[in-house]
């Protein structure tokens, strides 16, 4: 290229020469795009499809532990469960899931809602109001509940196995099979978690005009079915079809691994006839009744007046104190007294469906105490007894899928049939949605 002429210029620090290009090249302006961050980066070739690549967030699939040392360590996240060696100590560190915690209170949530929103849900309905009729057979009806209750334990065992092989199975027992099994040991576990179930709550301690409550061997029997008996049914019913069972050893290991889990399946019981007693003594409370309904199913309390004390004597089904009537003495008075008696073990979950089949009340007169007339008064105990079945055969369904999870967590470390897993699957469906025997 042919240069121009050129001329001297003089600066600070000394001349300098600057040369004049006749034919200057002319630079086209360009545009500059901002700086884009790696969320916004997309395929050049496939923003006219509309699909954005997503940069691959490496640190995914690496799992920091920390070993007992003190040195932090990297490992693959396909190491989880597993063991590496510690670089200083050279001890073996186990890697675990940082995300376990959040999948398995996920899985538990998502599994009791399918149960109270769920088809199952209407099953525990229907149940419940066969527990209730039977409750109003005159002296056994007790009794005739609890063998209501050792059929659904059966179908509890079941829905255990169903849940811990995932929601699909290929095949299943029928329905008899299922609520009458032909294993001694199903049968026998069902047995003893319905009578350790309706002895303490409706049994124990029972006479006349004296409700059900609890004592020692009551607390003691509602422990061993409530925390023993449902871990033996889910070893038992998890063992029924494995080639290669696996040892015990394995399941205690497992419950070990997941403790919050257990805990939280093995308290819904219990907790469940709590909160089912607090509503209802909520509700009386707040109505003005707590008092009939606590001199009608607990003991009568012996009231101070002055120096004395005096007990109740009823006249036409009005409990009197010296002459007083109950309604013109202190609510709190009573108030106390169903406090008092709830700390002796009487409550109206286990007086009130009792007192259907047995004369365990004090047969006040509610149309004079309260304006309810008995055929309302008998309705009005017949759904508090359906609430409470409702409640408890909710809080066993939960815990039935919850001990199931706790087993589907672990399935390939325990045996089983792979096959039956669905591992693509986040949520639970209903173990009884579909008849036994067809596919899910």
């Amino acid at each position: 290229m042919a240069s121009g002429p050129t001329r001297d210029l003089t600066t600070a620090s000394g001349p300098s020469k600057i040369r004049k290009v006749d034919n200057p090249i002319e630079l086209k302006s360009q545009s500059v795009e901002p700086f884009r961050s790696p969320d916004d980066w997309s395929d050049p070739a496939s923003q006219e499809s509309g699909s954005t690549m997503v940069p691959q967030d490496r640190s995914s699939s690496f799992v920091m532990v920390t070993c007992v040392c003190g040195r932090s360590l990297r490992a693959k996240s396909d190491q989880v469960d597993q063991e590496i060696r510690c670089w200083d100590c050279h001890q073996m560190v186990r890697v675990r899931d940082p995300h376990q915690a959040q999948k398995v209170a996920r899985e538990l949530s998502d599994s009791a809602r399918n149960v109270i929103n769920g088809p199952d849900l209407a099953s525990v309905i229907v149940g419940s109001l066969i527990g209730t009729l039977l409750f109003c057979i005159p002296f056994f009806g007790v009794w005739c509940a609890a063998v209501a209750f050792a059929l659904f334990s059966s179908t509890y065992g079941e829905i255990i196995h169903r849940t811990s092989h995932g929601s699909v199975r290929e095949s299943g027992p029928g329905w008899i099979a299922t609520l009458i099994p032909r294993s001694v040991v199903k049968f026998l576990l069902g047995t003893l978690m319905a009578v350790g179930t309706v002895l303490p709550i409706w049994y124990l301690n029972a006479a006349y005009h004296q409700s059900p409550h609890w004592d020692r061997i009551g607390l003691t029997i509602a422990f061993v079915t409530w925390v023993f008996i449902p871990l033996f049914m889910l070893i038992v019913f998890d063992r029924t079809d494995q080639k290669n069972p696996a040892a015990i050893l394995s399941y205690v290991k497992i419950f070990v691994k997941h403790p919050l889990a257990l805990i939280l399946a093995l308290a819904i019981v219990p907790v469940s006839l709590v909160v089912v007693e607090l509503g209802w003594g909520l509700m009386f409370y707040l109505t003005g009744n707590l008092a009939f309904f606590s001199l009608e199913y607990m003991p009568t309390p012996l009231i101070v007046m002055g120096s004395n004390k005096y007990p109740a004597v009823m006249l036409s089904g009005i409990p009197y104190f010296q002459s007083s009537d109950y309604r013109t003495l202190p609510s709190s008075i009573f108030e106390m007294t169903y406090l008092e008696n709830l700390r002796h073990g009487y409550s109206l979950v286990g007086a009130i469906p009792a007192s259907l089949s047995m004369s365990t009340r004090n047969e006040l007169n509610a149309a004079d105490a309260i304006g309810i007339f008995e055929p309302f008064y008998l309705i009005i105990r017949l759904f508090f007894t359906l609430t409470t079945l409702i409640f408890l055969l909710t809080a066993f369904s939960i815990q039935a899928r919850w001990l199931g999870l706790v087993l589907r967590f672990e399935r390939p470390k325990i045996g089983g049939d792979a096959s039956s897993v669905s591992p693509a699957s986040t949520s639970l469906s209903p173990a009884f949605s579909t008849p036994p025997g067809s596919d899910s």
